[in-house]
């Protein structure tokens, strides 16, 4: 199975995650690997939200969409690429088949980031916004515990593209 290439539209990216979730879906989660990885994204995605929540971001985030506009452009989606769409899949995520914010991410709803795995710009970024209002020791606090949820990403995306380059 080929992988659809990072360049490709969102919309083309989405298709070929629901295609290979279909295809794979039982192989990748009888897969040892990927379910522990799997199992271990959802603990270090945890505990970024909840610093993140500690911190007040999500609240400062609500407040700056609010009155200025979202970081979540509609170019964000182009960094996304298929393999992370797949892990939202195996993750339980619904898709999105269509933008709801036309100047948005395509993976932007009323409530936020409609995935549960997210590329590492999205993890990563913050706005000077946040970088003025939180203190620079709880900033590298926060940083270092995103990162064990970038390194779990990096090492699922890596399994299952190995898997999916030896079975299809």
């Amino acid at each position: 199975m080929e992988i659809v290439r990072i360049d490709s539209p969102t919309e083309a990216k989405i298709a070929w995650a629901e295609a290979a979730f279909k295809k794979a879906k039982d192989i990748l989660l009888a897969d040892k690997a990927v379910k522990r990885l799997l199992e271990a994204f959802k603990e270090a995605n945890q505990a970024t939200w909840q610093k993140m929540r500690e911190l007040g971001i999500p609240d400062i985030c609500r407040e700056c969409a609010l009155t200025e506009g979202s970081c979540c452009l509609k170019k964000i989606d182009r960094k996304f690429d298929g393999v992370i769409l797949l892990i939202n899949k195996l993750l339980g995520v619904d898709l999105p088949q269509k933008r709801l914010y036309p100047e948005g991410c395509y993976f932007l709803g009323p409530k936020g980031c409609l995935l549960w795995a997210r590329e590492i710009i999205c993890i990563n970024y913050l706005c000077d916004r946040i970088l003025k209002k939180i203190p620079h020791e709880e900033i590298v606090t926060l940083q270092q515990i995103a990162g064990q949820e970038m390194d779990v990403i990096f090492a699922l995306q890596e399994r299952i593209k190995r898997i999916l380059l030896t079975h299809f």
